[in-house]
């Protein structure tokens, strides 16, 4: 039940975690829109866009001249259009069904994307983070954040987000750092880097 809820959004159960995620995911959202400084002619990406709340929020915060999104949930595709609608009918807002790890945008789109939440969801982590270094230009800057409920201890934590920083490293991106933000029940760590 908890993967149809938010693992993998479908049917009823689906809307219902994408509600209890956007307001779970509040701070996350916030604290990792503040990593990015998304300028007036950006095009920004967020892959595993959920309700579509992060979306909404640089909609009111920036004046990017595109953000698009790319979910891999029917219903969290439905549920993001509708939060969405009026950013979608001026063409300012582009959302897609699709994987992390194919990505439907041609190389070099992006000067910002992010994740929130959804990196422990990708079936391989490297394939998909290839893709977010193909969609960006270059000197773009990527954001994924995570509250990893699983670790256990500090050390837990602290490895998972080294692990972050090793792959996007070994892709090629440069100019990598962790950021963490002390929050309950789980600390929240964001791995930036750039093209």
């Amino acid at each position: 039940m908890r993967d149809i809820l938010f693992g993998h959004p479908a049917g009823l159960l689906g809307r219902l975690g994408g509600r209890i995620m956007a307001r779970q995911n509040q701070p996350l959202y916030t604290w990792t829109l503040s990593l990015l400084p998304v300028q007036t002619s950006d095009h920004v990406l967020e892959v595993g866009f959920g309700s579509g709340e992060a979306i909404h929020l640089l909609t009111k915060q920036t004046q990017a001249a595109l953000i698009a999104g790319v979910d891999a949930s029917p219903a969290m595709l439905s549920m993001a259009k509708k939060r969405n609608a009026a950013a979608l009918l001026s063409g300012r807002v582009q959302l897609e069904q699709g994987s992390a790890e194919q990505l439907p945008f041609a190389d070099d789109t992006f000067h910002k994307a992010f994740a929130i939440n959804s990196v422990q969801l990708w079936s391989d982590r490297k394939a998909a983070i290839r893709e977010l270094y193909r969609v960006l230009r270059p000197d773009g800057m990527l954001a994924l954040t995570l509250q990893p409920h699983n670790a256990k201890t500090d050390q837990d934590f602290k490895a998972i987000g080294e692990q972050l920083l090793f792959d996007l490293t070994q892709i090629g991106f440069f100019n990598t750092e962790l950021q963490i933000k002390e929050h309950t029940p789980t600390n929240i760590l964001c791995a930036l880097g750039r093209k």
